[in-house]
C-alpha cells in the first residue's frame, strides 16, 4: 500500500486509537468522574462539574475530526510490555489512593492523587502509541479534565477566606461612601443594629473557579497563546471579584432598607445575575483580545501516525485496562466489607421529646434554610426553660449516609466553624465530658464563645455530640483533621460508614461553665431515650 492511499483510509482514526480512547476515558477517567461528582450538586462550588466532561468531549472530537491519522508500524515487543507494566502499576497505585478516598470522599488529596495518574498513564500511552505528536494534540483535553475535580482543600480554603475579607472590606467602604456608618466585624458587617453576614459562598469562590474554568475553555477554543490565556485568567479573576462585591453591597443595601424577609430572593436572584453577566463578560473580554491583539491563525491539520495493531492485541489491552480499573474497586469495596462485617452497628441516638414538657419546652421542626446549610437529611429542635434566665437549645440533625459528602462535610460544620461564620468568637474550648448514651460511652465537646453586639457582648456556651453507628476504633473528631497519619487509621480500620447523628446544645447566656454541664447531663438523662431491646 502506497503512502498516499495509507493517508487517504487513515482520515478517521484507526481501531487501535478507539480502542485507546474508550478504553481510557470509559474505563479509567468515567470511574474518576463518577466519584468526582459529589462535588457537583447544586450548592456546590463545583456544580458546573457536569459541563467539563463534555466541553472536553468537544475537544477530542474537533482533533479526530481535523486531524488526519495516518497507521504505521505494529508496535515493538518492549512498548507492549511498557504497557502492561505502565498499567499494572497504575492499578496498584489507584488503589492504594481508592482506599484513602473511600474511608474520607471528602479529602480531596487522594481525588487528585487518582486524577494524576490517570493523566500520567493516558500520556504514556498516547506517547507509546502516538508518538509526541499525538501527545501534543492530546495533551490539553485530557488536561482539561481536571477541571472537573475541587481545588485542594487547603487551597480553596485560603482562597476562600481571602476573598470573603477582601469581599467584606469593600462592602464596608462601598456603603460607609454611600452614607451608611457601617463597620466590620468578622466576616460581619453590623450597620447600626442591622448585621449581614458576608457567607462563604458570596465571597466569590464560586465564581472565581467557574471563570478560571471558562477562561481554560475559551483559551483552547481560541486556540489562544500562553500569553494569552494568562490574561484571560488574569480577567476571570478580577471579574468575579468585581461582580461578588456588587452582589454583596446590594444584599447589605437591601437588608439596610427593611427588606430582610426577602434577602434569600435577592441573593438567588442576584447570584444567577451574577453566574450569567460575568460568564458574558468574560466570553466578550476574550473576544476583545482577538480585535485588539489579533486572532490566532489557525491550527493546521496534522498527520498523527499511530500504531498498527493486531485484533487480539487491541482486544487484550482493552480487556486487560478495564478489567485491571474494576479490579482495583473490587478490592477497595471488599476490603471495606470484610472491616464493616466484624463491627456491628450501635444503638441509633433517638430522643424522647416528652421530657420537654417536663421543662416547659417544646419541639420543631428544623427550617429549611437551616436543613440546606447543614445539608442533613433530617433535623429537629427544641427550646427547654430549666429555670429562669436558663435556657437550653437543642438541635438534633443526622445524615443516612446515602449522601456521602453530605455526611463527611458534617464535620466541617462543627460549631468552630458555623459559630465564627455567625461573627462570634472562640473563647476556649473546655474539657471534654463523657457521658453514657445506651450504656456506651461518648464525648462532647465543649465550647465558649462571645457574639459581639451593639451594647454588650453576649456569652455561648456550646456542646457538641457525633453519634455514629458503627465504632471503627477512630474518634470522630479525628475525621476533621486530614493529615496522612490519621487518615491511614481510617484505612487500617475499615472506617467508612457514613451514618452519623448530630446533637447540639446551646446556652446563651453569662452562665458558669458547671452549671450548663450539669444541665447537659440532667437533659441527656432525659432526652436519650433508650435503644430497642433487640439493638441493646
Amino acid at each position: 500500500m502506497s503512502a498516499e492511499e495509507a493517508t487517504t483510509q487513515g482520515r478517521t482514526p484507526g481501531p487501535a486509537g478507539w480502542a485507546i480512547a474508550a478504553g481510557l476515558l470509559l474505563g479509567s477517567w468515567g470511574w474518576l468522574l463518577l466519584i468526582a461528582r459529589y462535588y457537583w450538586g447544586m450548592e456546590s462550588y463545583y456544580n458546573f462539574g457536569w459541563f467539563v466532561p463534555l466541553l472536553a468531549a468537544f475537544f477530542f472530537y474537533r482533533i479526530l475530526s481535523n486531524d488526519t491519522f495516518v497507521q504505521g508500524q505494529e508496535p515493538s515487543r518492549p512498548r507492549l510490555v511498557a504497557f502492561v507494566g505502565l498499567l499494572a502499576a497504575t492499578v496498584v497505585l489507584v488503589t492504594v489512593v481508592r482506599l484513602f478516598s473511600e474511608a474520607n470522599p471528602f479529602w480531596r488529596v487522594p481525588l487528585w492523587a487518582h486524577a494524576l495518574l490517570l493523566l500520567g498513564f493516558s500520556y504514556a500511552v498516547i506517547l507509546l502509541f502516538g508518538g509526541t505528536a499525538s501527545l501534543r494534540r492530546f495533551a490539553f483535553p485530557f488536561f482539561f479534565l481536571l477541571m472537573a475535580l475541587p481545588w485542594p482543600y487547603r487551597i480553596e480554603t485560603q482562597l476562600v477566606h481571602a476573598l470573603t475579607s477582601l469581599v467584606t472590606e469593600l462592602t464596608v467602604m462601598t456603603v460607609n461612601f454611600i452614607g451608611y456608618p457601617a463597620v466590620a466585624s468578622g466576616n460581619t458587617i453590623m450597620v447600626a443594629d442591622t448585621r449581614v453576614g458576608v457567607e462563604e459562598a458570596c465571597s466569590g469562590i464560586r465564581s472565581l473557579q467557574t471563570l478560571v474554568m471558562m477562561a481554560l475553555f475559551l483559551g483552547e477554543v481560541f486556540r489562544n497563546s500562553v500569553g494569552r490565556r494568562l490574561l484571560l485568567l488574569a480577567g476571570a479573576v478580577l471579574i468575579a471579584i468585581a461582580f461578588n462585591g456588587f452582589r454583596a453591597v446590594s444584599l447589605t443595601l437591601v437588608t439596610i432598607g427593611g427588606d430582610a424577609d426577602k434577602f434569600q430572593t435577592w441573593h438567588d436572584m442576584l447570584g444567577n445575575f451574577n453566574a450569567i453577566l460575568c460568564s458574558i463578560l468574560l466570553y466578550g473580554f476574550a473576544e476583545f483580545l482577538n480585535l485588539v491583539l489579533g486572532k490566532e491563525p489557525p491550527r493546521d491539520s496534522v498527520q498523527l501516525r499511530w500504531s498498527r495493531m493486531p485484533r487480539r492485541v487491541i482486544l487484550g489491552g482493552t480487556v486487560a485496562a478495564l478489567g485491571g480499573f474494576l479490579l482495583a474497586e473490587g478490592v477497595v469495596n471488599g476490603y471495606y466489607r470484610l472491616k464493616e462485617a466484624r463491627n456491628p452497628p450501635l444503638p441509633e441516638l433517638a430522643l424522647d421529646w416528652s421530657v420537654a414538657e417536663r421543662f416547659n419546652g417544646e419541639r420543631m421542626e428544623l427550617s429549611d434554610v437551616l436543613q440546606e446549610a447543614l445539608q442533613c437529611d433530617f433535623g429537629e429542635k427544641g427550646v427547654l426553660q430549666l429555670r429562669p434566665q436558663l435556657e437550653a437549645n437543642v438541635i438534633h440533625y443526622g445524615y443516612t449516609g446515602e449522601n456521602r459528602m453530605a455526611s463527611v462535610s458534617s464535620f466541617g460544620h462543627s460549631p468552630k466553624v458555623c459559630m465564627a461564620s455567625m461573627g462570634a468568637r472562640l473563647l476556649g474550648e473546655k474539657d471534654s465530658m463523657s457521658v453514657q448514651l445506651n450504656s456506651i460511652p461518648w464525648e462532647i465537646r465543649h465550647y465558649e464563645f462571645v457574639i459581639d453586639k451593639a451594647m454588650t457582648p453576649e456569652k455561648v456556651h456550646v456542646f457538641w455530640l457525633v453519634w455514629e453507628a458503627q465504632r471503627m476504633g477512630v474518634e470522630a473528631e479525628e475525621l476533621g483533621s486530614l493529615t496522612w497519619r490519621n487518615q491511614w487509621q481510617l484505612v487500617r480500620n475499615g472506617r467508612r460508614n457514613f451514618d452519623r447523628q448530630v446533637l447540639l446544645i446551646y446556652f446563651l447566656g453569662d452562665h458558669a461553665p458547671f452549671l450548663v454541664r450539669e444541665k447537659v447531663r440532667e437533659i441527656l438523662d432525659g432526652l436519650v431515650a433508650d435503644a430497642p431491646r433487640d439493638q441493646a
